[in-house]
């Protein structure tokens, strides 16, 4: 069975399970707080740990970054090529290194200059190659932070084939992939509500329990 997930960062636990029931996902993954340092997910019921997402626009910080080790998950990697030259070895250091990308629907309709944002999926699309050339993992996500702004899955898979024109991997950017980022978490998680689970800091995982 395909599972369906989203990215949000919704903290209502009442919007993220309407979500669930009404926009055809299996599971909703939001982060607890909304910074630029190591969150804990919510997500389905396992054994998990925290993540690092890293929303950056400076190359050589997030760059630095990868080849630390100190990123899970970089979002909206088109705002750091968008007037860089696209790196293939930058690409190959989140491969290297199990980074995903991950691209929101939020950074992109935030843009209403039409030439800039021409521009910007021109971008992504170079970058998304290079992404299935290394191996490099791909979701895509509402980045709601309203429940008026989740999108339906459909509309998710459509995003992304608007950015690729690829359904196989469209269908991977809300499903299998996310699976990738939750396979890397290890800390114990409680239940909030149906469907949504919440990742505990420093929280002692099932087996040492």
């Amino acid at each position: 069975m395909r599972y369906y997930y989203d990215l949000v960062f919704i903290k209502n636990k009442t919007s993220l399970s309407k979500a669930i029931n009404e926009k055809h996902y299996h599971k909703i993954l939001a982060p607890t707080h909304v910074k630029n340092i190591t969150i804990p997910f919510s997500l389905e019921k396992r054994n998990i740990d925290k993540i690092s997402i890293c929303i950056e626009n400076n190359y050589a910080t997030a760059r630095r970054k990868i080849e630390k080790g100190e990123c899970d998950l970089l979002l909206n990697p088109t705002s750091i090529f968008y007037n860089h030259p696209l790196d293939y070895v930058f690409i190959k250091l989140a491969s290297e290194n199990n980074v995903a990308f991950g691209f929101l629907i939020s950074d992109f309709v935030s843009i209403s200059n039409e030439n800039i944002l021409r521009k910007y999926i021109l971008k992504t699309n170079k970058i998304i190659q290079l992404s299935k050339k290394y191996d490099v993992k791909i979701i895509v996500g509402s980045g709601a932070k309203k429940y008026k702004d989740i999108r339906y899955s459909r509309d998710l898979a459509g995003f992304y084939y608007l950015l690729d024109e690829d359904l196989h991997h469209s269908l991977k950017a809300i499903s299998e992939n996310y699976e990738f980022l939750i396979k890397k978490l290890k800390v114990r998680i409680k239940r909030i509500a149906p469907g949504i689970y919440e990742g505990e800091e420093n929280a002692k995982t099932q087996h040492e329990r």
